[in-house]
């Protein structure tokens, strides 16, 4: 087997970690924003929207309603997961299948809810933003030497290698921190 074969091969297992990460998110967002013990029947069939009566599985003033948002939690990590695809197709098309998978199956560290996770991540971000730096260098330093133009390709990449760096900003947010337990404030904690 050829290392182009094995590069396209993890590049379709890849591909299916990419789905299997969008459905855990789905599955995810649907578990916790649902109320407790509460059917997708039941939501559908309970209250009368017509008349602006908020089915009573929805009111949040109700004891069994998880206050969890949990959509905001997906929506503000997605910097991160388009981090980690990026860096997947960087080592796709250097044909580095270990580090394809690697880098798609990375951001499943974070199903841990623990602060060593997002530890773990951060790390992984800071090493992949300055494997974009280094690969920045060797392609500009590549380009000057045959004499081609250079500054579109050293605008893009340091722009994809700022970008990786900024994702580990997101780990900042107060939502992110208590959902982890990086929180000063340990209540939210998950057990």
């Amino acid at each position: 087997m050829t290392r182009k074969q094995i590069c396209h091969e993890s590049y379709a297992s890849g591909i299916g970690v990419i789905f299997f990460q969008g459905f855990w998110l789905g599955e995810l967002v649907w578990q916790n924003y649902r109320p407790v013990g509460v059917s997708a029947t039941t939501l559908a069939t309970r209250g009368n929207v017509a008349s602006g009566r908020v089915p009573a599985a929805l009111d949040s003033r109700k004891p069994g309603f998880l206050k969890v948002d949990v959509i905001m939690i997906v929506v503000r990590i997605l910097p991160v997961l388009l981090s980690f695809l990026l860096l997947a197709a960087h080592f796709s098309r250097a044909e580095h299948p270990a580090l394809v998978l690697l880098s798609l199956m990375y951001p499943l560290v974070l199903l841990a809810r623990r602060p060593w996770a997002v530890y773990a991540v951060q790390l992984a971000l800071v090493l992949g933003g300055l494997e974009w730096v280094r690969r920045t260098v060797a392609l500009v330093g590549e380009r000057q030497q045959a004499g081609e133009a250079w500054a579109r390709l050293a605008m893009i990449l340091g722009a994809v290698a700022a970008f990786t760096f900024a994702s580990v900003l997101v780990f900042r947010s107060v939502p992110i921190q208590r959902h982890y337990g990086l929180s000063a404030d340990r209540t939210d904690r998950p057990r």
